[in-house]
């Protein structure tokens, strides 16, 4: 977009967040507990896995609303991309950690696949979303869609609806639903 800035300056917030923690949001409290739900052994119960636990789990429990929530690995991980650049993500430690942990779990990601990895740079789409601009990636992503929602989303007031009210999930499931359409 015209602009090349250097790594440790994209990354440099979410590194700071990471290591310095934020407080819980209602929806990642509710996601969490859905997330380690027992019965769908096939898409939940993401306790199973190691790292899943470390992450998101405190003491085997999801964090409450306004704990504060931490991520020292990730602040590592960033950290090294700052330092290091993408290569380090694509054919560095960083990508032999993520496939060693994906074929430990059943998975047939391999360092092939990473090293072999070439990104396609697209034309953003956007659409204004109160008083912002939003973008997205253009098809064939759901980033349509996603902007497809805020326009609907454009027509109500959720702050008087009420975060976490049935008539805020009803309204954001509606536009979800007639974005798809």
């Amino acid at each position: 977009m015209g602009n090349n800035l250097p790594w440790k300056q994209l990354l440099g917030s979410a590194i700071g967040y990471a290591e310095t923690g934020f407080a819980v949001t209602p929806s990642q409290e509710t996601w969490t507990k859905t997330n380690i739900d027992e019965k769908d052994k096939e898409f939940r119960a993401l306790q199973r896995f190691k790292g899943f636990q470390q992450t998101y789990l405190k003491a085997g429990e999801p964090y409450r609303v306004g704990e504060v929530f931490k991520q020292p690995e990730l602040a590592n991980t960033l950290k090294a991309i700052a330092d290091k650049g993408a290569t380090e993500f694509y054919k560095g430690e960083i990508a032999q950690k993520i496939v060693a942990d994906v074929q430990a779990n059943g998975g047939i990601l391999t360092l092939k696949d990473f090293t072999e990895h070439t990104a396609n740079w697209v034309e953003p789409i956007s659409a204004d979303y109160r008083e912002y601009k939003v973008y997205n990636l253009p098809p064939n992503t759901q980033g349509m869609a996603s902007l497809s929602i805020l326009n609907i989303l454009n027509n109500f007031d959720l702050k008087k609806v009420g975060e976490g009210t049935v008539d805020y999930y009803h309204i954001i499931v509606e536009a979800t639903k007639q974005a798809f359409c």
